[in-house]
């Protein structure tokens, strides 16, 4: 069932994405959408993609991405820690041919960086036990790829985001310990 829904959100921001607004030039800013047949908008991330879980990234899928973007990047914050931002993933440099990713994927060429805690890669929600933190999956279209390398902070990554996004898309869940 989340999977037909998934399907459909897609389907429906694909056709509001094929020249609305714009006379046929290309996709209007802000009609990029997130999805994942794994996860609910506002509801509790399965545990399976925490730190208490499998620690690995749930499968992700977007539409709307515009015409004139270089690149995508796709990052993971808390957005309830005691020092925002913290970051749990950093992934730059997607291709904008890549519309989704498989749990646990890692799209050829793109660049993970370091997440708040220091690891490089995924990391899977932990808020301290007994909190129900906040966390926003999202999906940036940005204006080129991104001058970085494997293991970038997520500090000067943001920066880079910051300065290069066009679009973006938001997909907020929970996690509870």
């Amino acid at each position: 069932m989340r999977l037909l829904r998934f399907c459909a959100l897609l389907l429906v921001s694909a056709i509001l994405a094929t020249g609305c607004g714009d006379g046929g030039r290309g996709r209007p800013f802000g009609i990029m959408a997130i999805g994942s047949p794994a996860l609910q908008r506002g509801a509790p991330m399965p545990e399976r993609f925490s730190c208490e879980g499998d620690n690995i990234s749930p499968p992700l899928g977007w539409t709307g991405i515009p015409d004139h973007a270089g690149s995508l990047a796709v990052v993971l914050t808390d957005l309830d820690a005691a020092t925002p931002p913290f970051f749990h993933w950093v992934l730059l440099n997607l291709p904008t041919s890549v519309e989704s990713m498989e749990e646990g994927e890692v799209p050829p060429g793109a660049v993970q960086g370091e997440a708040s805690s220091g690891s490089i890669g995924y990391v899977g929600p932990c808020p301290p036990a007994g909190e129900t933190h906040r966390y926003a999956v999202t999906v940036y279209a940005l204006s080129r790829m991104l001058d970085v390398t494997p293991g970038v902070t997520a500090t000067e990554a943001a920066a880079q985001i910051r300065a290069t996004a066009i679009d973006e898309a938001i997909l907020e869940v929970t996690y509870s310990r």
